[in-house]
């Protein structure tokens, strides 16, 4: 992980943008189940560039989601941790798989690329599921129900949405590296 370019950070901040746009108001929220494409700034960032890029930009978007959602609170710090794994997992996932197989793009081994982006968002949902827990034993909201109650329809539409990422991610990334970022 090299110095960012100013370049690079300005890409950061627009993308950090995007996702806090696509969290606010192009997501559809039923009960803790949400429905959004919220993630591809931050996956577009993790397989272009790599963990730093996407580790900022998640932070930033959804510290922004935060506080203009809920405010500061002492678990906003970490309702940062669930897009941040996410990038994470998925910019280090991604050299993995080019380095071992030699290839340019980790979506030319699709197998693996699927694989990549649900083990990433069944970590994601696992950690926001831990998150919702804590948050509301801390703020005295804590019901069974409403914590794990729709779990296992939380990590379909994950997997479901990790799914139709694999598939919008190779062509937005190769019309952003034609466009020169």
């Amino acid at each position: 992980m090299g110095k960012m370019t100013t370049k690079r950070l300005c890409l950061v901040a627009v993308f950090a943008a995007l996702y806090f746009v696509l969290t606010m108001y192009l997501t559809i929220r039923i009960g803790n189940i949400t429905v959004t494409l919220a993630s591809l700034p931050i996956l577009i960032l993790a397989v272009m560039y790599g963990p730093m890029e996407s580790t900022v930009a998640a932070g930033l978007g959804e510290l922004i989601h935060q506080l203009l959602s809920w405010g500061l609170t002492v678990t906003t710090p970490l309702w940062l941790l669930p897009p941040i794994i996410r990038g994470l997992i998925v910019a280090f996932g991604c050299r993995v798989i080019k380095s071992r197989n030699t290839v340019k793009e980790p979506w030319e081994r699709p197998v693996a690329f699927v694989i990549l982006l649900v083990a990433a968002a069944v970590v994601t949902t696992l950690a926001n599921t831990g998150i919702t827990w804590l948050d509301s034993v801390i703020f005295g909201y804590y019901s069974k129900a409403y914590v794990f109650g729709d779990f296992v329809i939380r990590l379909f539409t994950g997997i479901g949405t990790a799914i139709v990422m694999s598939l919008v991610l190779p062509p937005v990334v190769k019309a952003l590296k034609r466009a020169g970022m």
